[in-house]
Parts: structure tokens; sequence; C-alpha cells
């Protein structure tokens, strides 16, 4: 079979990840935004995830799940590719669902199954020299057989690797090291480490991460923020409607961000402000959801397209950006620039942004003075009666928002960056 024709002057594309390239999940949104300005024609996804992708970017598809790892010990061989189609599924197995579980054992449990199944090594490699990249462009995760895979194509093809790190897979650390975990930790650090050296180039998504990487790997970093696709929109007017004062967070719940809804919920209620916290998130998280509907000044509006949030947002006073103050949860998330950020930056809103400033999403807001920033419960009660008082010039915020949207987040900035990178690396 022929190679496809490319329609530009692009460099074929491999992005390797655990999710595909999607709208729903915030891994595949970063991935779609990252790529929104490269021909189809020059990109193809090797995805290890149940969630299909419901974005047709890529012209070739491939896809090996836990499920078909598991039936591989029953002599079907684990993979196959994929054809892109407009049903929008969503299969999650229930060995995916109990593998993401964030616990040591079934992390371990799930490394130990993937390096000893069958994968169809014959399908793939047919399938990569259909495709024929000239780079990987890896987004590697907590799995050790991530790194392994794409450095068995990357030596197959005699091709280049970048790494994209979201978040600190290396230097996560625990309180508390069980035997599995340590055993676990170093496994993980050595294919990482393996990985980065066989890199030709390495990518992080914070100036922290990136310092921090430089020296456990010495070699070069580079910062790459998410891409928003924003349009420029005239100044709106900075009055602030009190008939109906609305703060929209739209986001996860998890990693305890609720219990910090939940204090700003409590601080419109006993306040008595005439303002509603009105929480957008999937159901998933129902427990949590259940204890901020016990304070009146919280609605849950449910989980929304970006198209609808989009729409919500618009009509909205304050937008909100939560990071967890819980040590153990910062150790996860520490480097990590949240992909809500140039979300609330285009909003043109008051941005409203809560978290230890130990945290790079938040270090970032504040040292650019793009938002409200609030790294403890005092900052958060003063702010937030600012705001309902009317007692808040935003001004200076928002155009310094603007300014950091327009800097860090363009789109083309990031396309000819990345085009000129894949071109110096092949």
């Amino acid at each position: 079979m022929k190679n496809m024709e490319r329609s530009s002057n692009e460099k074929k594309i491999l992005i390797i990840s655990h999710l595909a390239i999607n709208k729903t999940n915030n891994v595949g949104k970063t991935l779609a935004q990252l790529f929104e300005k490269f021909d189809s024609s020059s990109l193809s996804q090797l995805f290890f995830n149940p969630i299909l992708p419901d974005i047709d970017k890529c012209k070739y598809w491939y896809k090996i799940t836990d499920e078909q790892v598991m039936h591989s010990f029953l002599g079907k061989r684990a993979g196959e590719e994929y054809f892109y189609c407009n049903i929008q599924a969503e299969t999650k197995s229930l060995l995916y669902r109990k593998s993401i579980g964030k616990t040591t054992l079934k992390f371990l449990m799930r490394d130990v199954m993937w390096s000893l199944s069958r994968i169809d090594w014959k399908a793939l490699y047919s399938w990569i020299d259909k495709v024929c990249p000239e780079l990987i462009f890896l987004a590697p995760g907590y799995s050790v057989f991530a790194y392994d895979i794409a450095l068995k194509i990357s030596k197959y093809k005699n091709i280049p690797i970048v790494c994209f790190f979201m978040d600190d897979y290396y230097n996560e650390n625990k309180a508390k090291l069980n035997p599995l975990e340590i055993l676990r930790r170093k496994w993980l650090r050595k294919v990482i480490k393996k990985t980065v050296n066989h890199s030709a180039g390495v990518i992080a998504v914070s100036k922290e991460m990136a310092a921090d990487y430089q020296k456990c790997f010495h070699v070069n970093v580079d910062v790459l923020y998410t891409p928003y696709m924003y349009e420029e929109i005239s100044c709106i007017d900075e009055k602030v409607d009190l008939q109906r004062l609305e703060f929209v967070y739209a986001g996860s719940l998890g990693l305890n961000r609720w219990k910090i809804l939940y204090e700003l919920g409590k601080l419109l209620q006993q306040n008595n402000y005439n303002a509603l916290l009105t929480i957008y998130a999937s159901a998933d998280y129902e427990k949590e959801i259940q204890k901020l509907l016990q304070i009146s000044s919280i609605k849950y509006g449910g989980f929304l397209t970006e198209a609808q949030l989009k729409e919500k947002v618009y009509c909205a006073n304050v937008v909100v950006h939560i990071e967890s103050f819980d040590k153990d949860k910062l150790k996860r998330t520490r480097y990590s620039i949240s992909t809500k950020i140039p979300e609330c930056l285009a909003s043109n809103k008051i941005f409203l942004a809560v978290g230890p400033e130990e945290q790079a999403s938040i270090n970032y807001l504040k040292e650019n003075e793009a938002a409200l920033v609030c790294t403890s419960s005092h900052e958060m009660e003063r702010y937030v009666q600012m705001i309902c008082e009317k007692k808040v010039d935003y001004k200076v915020y928002r155009k310094n928002a603007w300014k950091l949207l327009s800097e860090n987040h363009n789109p083309n900035v990031i396309y000819n960056y990345l085009k000129e990178l894949f071109k110096r690396l092949t």
C-alpha cells in the first residue's frame, strides 16, 4: 500500500498517548489543541484507552486496550487499526475502570499484565510501515508500557521521539511509600529516564517542571503552554450586575477541589451575598455533588459540552479555578498548568483562582497578575467580599489576562514552534 500523500510540507507525526484526541478529557483536549492547525494527512495516533476519538483529526489510528491485552492471554493478540466514524462511542471495560484507580497495586498489576501480553507486533509494524511516520510525539502517563512501546517503534523505524510531559510522572513523591510503591516507582523512573535519554526533544507544560527536569536528566527542556482557539473580543462593560451575581466553576471535583468550592459556597451563604456558585462537572462525583448541594448558594448544572459551557460562562460574572491544598495531592499537580487556565483567561470575566502558591497554575497567574489569586482562606474571603460589594477594579487583571493569552497560548505561535521543531529534529 502506498504511503499517504501530504497536502503540506509538515512532517509526518505519530502521536502516542493513553487517550485518543477528543473533546471530553484534558489529555485529549490538549492534544487536539496542540495539533489543531496541523493537516490531518500528516498525523496518525496510537492510543491505549477504550474511549474513542470524537475529532476526525488523524488520517490513521491504531488502538491497543486493556481488554485486548487481557484477551491476549486467551490466544488473541492485542491491537487493531481503528477507523474513525462519526458515532460518538465511549466504551469503558470493567478492566479499564478498575485499572484507572489511583492505587499502586492496580497500576503495578496493569503494567505487569501489559509486559506479559501478546501484542500483535506484526500487525502494528505493518500499520507503522503504512503510515511511515518521521517522528514520534509521545504524551506519556503513569504506565510503563507506553514508554516501552514508543521506544520499540522508534528503534524499528529509526525515528526520533519528542516527549511531552503534562504532569510530573518522574518526581512525584508520596508521604508514605510501601514496598509495592517503591518497586513500581523504581520501574517507572527507570523507563522514563531511558526514554528521555533516547529522545531528541523534551517539552514540559510549566517552567517549574522544565527547570526540574533539566536538572534530573541533564537535557534541554522547552516549555509549551496549551494553545487556545480564541477570537479577539472588545472590552466589555467593567460593571458587575448585582441583580444576579453568578460565580461559575467548570471542571473536575477530584483531588478534593470540591472542599474549596464548599468553602466558597459557605462564604456566599453566610454573608448573605446576592450571589450563586454554579458548578458544571461530571456526575461521576455523585457523593461530592450531594455534599456541595447542602449549601443553598451552590447549584449543580451538570456536565456541559464545550459550546454549552462557553454560553454559560458568557452569562456569568465570575469564573473560578480551583487547585487542591492537600499536600499529598499537590505532589501530583505541582508542576501542571491546568487546561482550564487559557479558557478562563479568554472569558473576559472576573477570574478568581484559589490554590497553593507553589502550584504551577496558581503561581503562573499570580506572577503575571492575570487573576485574583487566593492562596489562603483569608484571601478568598477578602476577594469574594470585594467582588460581591463591587469594590474590585479588574481592568488591569483583564488586560494582563489577555496579554498572557495572546503571548503564551497563541495557536499560531505554538503551531510554528512545533512545525519548526519537528522539521529540525527530522
